[in-house]
């Protein structure tokens, strides 16, 4: 999944969190944290809760 954050504040660093709300066609609002990773930093691991 690609995201694209736009009208930023502030520039983005390393370990922020960014609340995002992800709109979905028939499943509706889901509410995510995402953090910010360094350009080149590999993927991080699954969390266990999603798709519960």
């Amino acid at each position: 999944m690609h995201l694209m954050l736009v009208d930023l504040k502030a520039p983005l660093k390393q370990g922020d969190k960014v609340k995002a709300p992800l709109v979905f066609e028939g499943a509706g609002a889901v509410a995510v944290e995402l953090q910010v990773q360094g350009v080149g930093a590999p993927s991080p691991a699954p969390a266990d809760h999603i798709g519960h």
